[in-house]
């Protein structure tokens, strides 16, 4: 499993590509305790620190973010992880993403484990409905482990209003060619294990549900075929409640999946903290763009599509609906403090609109000219060129 820390700590730095008159930054520090994973089998109380630096947006960009973990009892974890993507947008509503991604772990007992590979995902869109391919090749090293890892993955996700529904399940093949070692007088003599093929396949069902006063995320997962163990089921919840704009306070508990070809089993974990935002692309950008009112709704060219954002500093869900998604319901993601975003493959046309704020009524967007709909309310209206 890859040893991000649980219970964590995480500062964010965000540039989004495109706005170079106008670059964002975003910062978080997460601080807390709880129970951690420690070593390749069992977990120990903890406290945890993690920082991350995160360049780019959606066509391109990279992170690089770690943690540092005090077991309570003595000794301590860590992990670097750095990750980077290319975006190509092809004939809608697909695109195809590229990646690469890198990371070092410690254990509590001084073992290392280390993972590097390269993937690419093809995505399509359609409306509230998402699916997606993705191949990946990896060089995975961990307890007495080191292998090649292929693997090949599929999934779906659905926008319900404030809830995203997805389902994902991957096939991945390594060689389980650990290392032994055999004590012969005063020397010690290594002795690589014969390569066997393995194959494991897995699935994870998963929930995100948004609201202005809270955010939950749960999922579970279960491994079948060729591996050793009954370690082969994980589940996990995280919540968060805002406190105000920039202070929250953050919880989670379950079990992580174990990593057969690193050698690591799953681990249990629970944690607690506090979570401040620092730095925000919106107010606190205030001196590189004007600010706008909430409710607002921008656009501009992403490649072959269009990046479309909503103003919206304290909420805590936003959602798009019209022509431009079959008028089904979209969730937007938070891209940065009060900036809500998604990118759609728009041809140009005119297109009506309408968002809604923390499951309110819909509204049209302020910054569009508004448009009478069919059953007597009002829409925005869409210019795409």
């Amino acid at each position: 499993m890859r040893l991000t820390a649980s219970l964590a700590a995480g500062a964010a730095l965000l540039l989004t590509v495109g706005e170079p008159a106008a670059a964002q930054v975003r910062s978080a520090l997460t601080l807390g305790t709880g129970l951690e994973p420690a070593t390749a089998t069992s977990s120990a109380g903890a406290w945890a620190f993690r920082p991350a630096l995160r360049l780019g947006g959606e066509l391109a960009g990279g992170t690089v973010d770690g943690h540092l973990a005090g077991l309570l009892d003595g000794g301590w974890t860590g992990e670097v992880r750095a990750t980077g993507h290319v975006r190509f947008d092809l004939d809608r509503p697909f695109f195809l993403t590229t990646s690469v991604a890198g990371e070092v772990g410690r254990l509590a007992d001084a073992m290392s484990v280390t993972r590097v590979g390269t993937a690419a995902r093809l995505d399509a869109e359609v409306g509230s409905w998402g699916g997606w391919l993705r191949v990946s090749t990896e060089q995975a090293n961990g307890i007495d482990h080191a292998t090649p890892v292929v693997g090949l993955g599929a999934g779906s996700s659905v926008n319900l209003g404030t809830l995203r529904l997805s389902v994902s399940s991957s096939a991945n093949r390594y060689l389980d060619r650990a290392f032994t070692s055999t004590p012969v007088g005063d020397s010690v003599v290594v002795l690589m294990r014969e390569s066997r093929p393995r194959t494991y396949l897995q699935g994870e069902l998963a929930a995100d549900w948004a609201h202005r006063l809270l955010r939950v995320q749960v999922a579970v997962g279960a491994r079948f075929a060729q591996t050793e163990g009954a370690d082969n089921t994980w589940a996990r919840a995280t919540a968060e409640v805002p406190l105000d704009r920039r202070l929250s306070v953050v919880g989670a508990f379950g079990k992580h999946p174990g990593v057969p070809e690193q050698g690591l089993d799953g681990r249990h974990f629970a944690r607690a903290g506090l979570r401040v935002r620092l730095l925000g692309g919106g107010d606190a950008a205030a001196g590189a763009r004007v600010v706008v009112p909430d409710g607002t709704l921008v656009t501009e060219p992403a490649g072959s599509a269009h990046l479309i954002r909503v103003v919206a500093r304290d909420a805590g869900v936003v959602e798009i609906t019209g022509d431009l998604t079959d008028w089904s319901p979209l969730l937007l993601d938070r891209s940065e403090d009060g900036v809500w975003e998604t990118t759609l493959p728009l041809q140009p046309g005119f297109y009506r609109v309408a968002i809604r704020i923390d499951g309110g009524a819909w509204t049209a967007p302020a910054g569009l000219p508004s448009v009478p709909d069919e059953f007597g309310g009002r829409v925005g209206a869409l210019v795409v060129n």
